[in-house]
């Protein structure tokens, strides 16, 4: 009658259309409706129950399309009917819509007796004693017995995880008896937690999504293990997938996107990997190339035949039998070749490669942010930076951090910086030879370059050096990669 009277013949509709009960049989249900002024339809009644009892007696996740109702009709629906004194029923939203969700089981079900809503943020940054941390079990407990709502965020549940952990560490190193209860009373309430929680997740693809992980690190900053030869075989590798895509690029045309402007520079292509198969054919030829000898600092091309062919499957096969690898570790213990081996296992089988070649878009999926690090961070748009997040993982940091700066190029300001190391060098020819090496127009040696000429730099050394990958990789190992403090990233 409402929709009648307003002429809303849509609503009038899809009103007729309703003939569902509405779940009206549960009194709870039947006052969130009465009260919000909506009947739930039939879909909408099925996906609740099948929430609060799923078919698999197992954690469910189920899908509806947008604008079906799932927050603003089955949440709450949900949320009425689960607290029951026994458990502590937890709603986990994402902190842009923590508000929305708030206000929305406020005006629902909070208007009904003994529902109240429940919401206590949480921070590993929280300076926690003893006292706190009763009062915060107390309120948990009080929420449950009560058949209250608590309202959380997944970044409230990771950080307390992380804060006990924490704990645990600063416990084993300063194994006082305040720092053993409280590192006891934490993981007690965090067990109580984990025992008597029923959680509902909106959004749960967003929440439950790797990037979503929260990672804060732990004792004094060090650089990354095996440092130099993490960063130098990562781009060691990554030049020999350049060197073959334009072979791949014509056995498989349609499978990956090559763009270079300038071959006079030395530049690396814009690439962009669209199917499998150029994928799998540019992994084969770079472990050949491994194998074969073309890393610096990993001679493998001495290794017995037949090992030669176990050492590939190790690199490139996740399965692999325990004698093979056993026979593996005894031929290279004792050696700095087994952390290589490693490295190169989780490149090529483990899937990092594939990952930041086919799986990752420069500037749309991650990028350069110099206001706050010189390693590559995550984006959530187009050239729209993440504002504090990182990449935790060291080797697709390393990765995408060297793609981010072989495509973009380096500043001005970083190709003097590269310049001024160069000349404080060791053997400042050798490397420049390098350089030049099918560069022209450029001083042909080291002492020609005049940093303090400013026509110099800005005509011939930036334009020519800029996209030259032999001193990207030289200002990524001098500039970005050695003054990283790696214990420092967090996600």
């Amino acid at each position: 009658m409402h929709y009648a009277s307003e002429r809303d013949i849509d609503g009038l509709l899809r009103e007729m259309k309703n003939d569902s009960s509405g779940g009206l049989e549960d009194p709870d249900w039947l006052l969130v409706q009465i009260s919000s002024n909506f009947l739930a339809r039939d879909i909408q009644v099925s996906f609740a129950k099948e929430m609060i009892n799923p078919s698999n007696s197992a954690n469910a996740v189920l899908q509806l399309n947008m604008g079906e109702g799932k927050s603003s009709v089955i949440v709450p629906l949900i949320a009425s009917s689960l607290p029951d004194g026994q458990k502590l029923v937890r709603v986990i939203v994402l902190k842009a819509l923590s508000t929305q969700m708030f206000q929305l089981l406020v005006d629902r079900v909070s208007s009904m007796p003994n529902r109240r809503i429940f919401y206590l943020p949480f921070a590993r940054d929280l300076k926690i004693n003893s006292e706190m941390l009763t009062a915060i079990h107390s309120l948990y407990r009080e929420c449950m017995e009560t058949g209250g709502i608590s309202l959380t965020q997944p970044e409230h549940i990771l950080s307390f995880r992380l804060m006990i952990v924490d704990q645990i560490v600063n416990a084993r190193s300063n194994p006082t008896e305040s720092a053993l209860s409280l590192q006891k009373r934490l993981v007690e309430t965090y067990r109580w937690l984990n025992q008597h929680s029923r959680d509902i997740l909106d959004e749960s693809d967003e929440i439950l999504h790797v990037r979503y992980q929260l990672i804060y690190t732990i004792g004094k900053q060090a650089l990354v293990e095996d440092h130099p030869n993490r960063w130098v075989t990562v781009q060691e590798v990554l030049g020999l997938i350049f060197e073959h895509a334009f072979q791949v690029k014509s056995e498989y045309p349609h499978s990956i996107y090559l763009q270079k402007d300038d071959p006079g520079v030395q530049s690396v292509p814009i690439m962009a990997i669209l199917e499998e198969d150029a994928l799998l054919r540019l992994m084969e030829m770079a472990v050949s190339e491994v194998l074969n000898g073309a890393l610096s600092n990993y001679p493998f091309e001495r290794l017995p035949a037949a090992l030669k062919e176990i050492a590939r499957r190790f690199i490139t096969k996740k399965a692999m039998l325990r004698a093979e690898t056993t026979r593996l570790t005894e031929f290279f213990r004792g050696t700095h070749l087994w952390n290589g081996m490693l490295l190169l296992r989780g490149l090529f089988a483990h899937g990092i490669l594939a990952h930041c070649l086919q799986g990752r878009r420069w500037r749309v999926d991650y990028g350069l942010d110099f206001r706050r690090t010189l390693l590559a961070v995550p984006y959530r748009a187009k050239d729209v930076p993440a504002l504090r997040s990182d990449f935790s993982h060291p080797d697709v940091a390393i990765c995408l951090t060297s793609l981010a700066y072989y495509y973009g190029g380096l500043t001005a300001k970083q190709v003097e910086d590269s310049l001024e190391f160069l000349l404080k060098s060791d053997n400042p020819p050798f490397e420049y030879e390098k350089w030049i090496n099918g560069v022209e127009d450029v001083p042909r040696t080291v002492t020609a370059i005049n940093l303090k000429d400013p026509t110099q730099l800005s005509k011939v050394l930036v334009p020519k050096l800029s996209h030259n990958r032999s001193v990207i990789d030289f200002y990524l190992s001098q500039v970005v990669f050695q003054s990283t403090p790696w214990s420092s990233l967090r996600s």
